[in-house]
């Protein structure tokens, strides 16, 4: 007889429920497909072959936020994961194994997963999603993969920077927006004095944003009184700028700090 479950946040009830066997997620709220990225950031290799059948409205909002986004994006390149839009809405939301299937109940003091495993239930709840998902269209979340990033920020910038920016971003609540992505990416690239040329090819040749958002997003720190350049001579051409920071708060906040700290400064971005 299978056990229900119940945990206190999103996050603890997905990593009992993604263990080793395939699952079908039904309708999942935008929560909880943060909670399916976290369990991607927290062990990388545990997550089981995933489908997702989401409503469009969610994927957009998670795609809006890089921390999940890059994470799903990194399961999807991985083979881990597979996404798909529906546009009907489910009773609840439903997580479904080979041998079991659990509705998602979420209260106010937490979430609960209502299991069953009486066969002909399972098998329907399988039969009609599985349909309904090889119908339906993928969902390209449209951001780099996690590794990729982050492997990308060592080689063309520096492993200090990417290691600050991995901090940076697993510390923030969300960042939400391409400008608040490329802005984060820019103040700690100042952080450690990183050159502007090196971070925008960056972010172009992962497909985060392209040089010119880099360029943008630069001038309004820079306006802002969050960052300064200082020309960098270089053999042939013309200088180079390199990123310095130019907030005395944003060069001594805690690197898990440091989103807050420029959302405060900046509430813009």
């Amino acid at each position: 007889m299978p056990s229900n479950e119940f945990a206190g946040e999103h996050r603890e009830l997905i990593a009992r429920l993604l263990t080793d066997e395939p699952c079908l997620l039904i309708d999942p709220s935008a929560t909880v497909l943060s909670a399916v990225a976290a369990r991607v950031v927290d062990e990388p290799s545990v997550l089981p072959e995933t489908r997702v059948l989401a409503q469009k409205p969610v994927l957009k909002t998670i795609r809006n936020r890089l921390r999940p986004a890059t994470a799903l994006a990194q399961a999807a390149a991985d083979g881990r994961l597979t996404t798909r839009v529906t546009d009907e809405p489910a009773p609840t939301t439903v997580l479904a194994t080979p041998d079991q299937a659990y509705a998602l109940v979420e209260g106010g003091e937490g979430v609960a997963a209502l299991a069953t495993d009486a066969t002909r239930l399972v098998d329907g709840v399988r039969t009609a999603y599985d349909e309904q998902f090889e119908a339906a269209e993928p969902f390209d979340f449209r951001r780099p993969p996690r590794a990729e990033m982050l492997a990308g920020l060592t080689d063309r910038v520096s492993e200090a920077a990417a290691a600050e920016f991995e901090a940076a971003v697993d510390g923030a609540d969300r960042i939400v927006g391409l400008d608040a992505a490329v802005s984060l990416a820019l103040v700690v690239a100042a952080r450690n004095e990183e050159l502007l040329y090196d971070l925008s090819g960056w972010s172009e040749d992962v497909s985060l944003a392209s040089k010119a958002t880099v360029s943008r997003q630069k001038s309004r720190l820079v306006e802002a009184g969050l960052l300064g350049t200082e020309k960098q001579p270089i053999d042939i051409g013309r200088p180079r700028l390199r990123l310095v920071v130019d907030d005395d708060t944003l060069a001594a906040v805690d690197t898990a700090d440091l989103w807050p700290a420029v959302r405060e400064r900046h509430p813009g971005t």
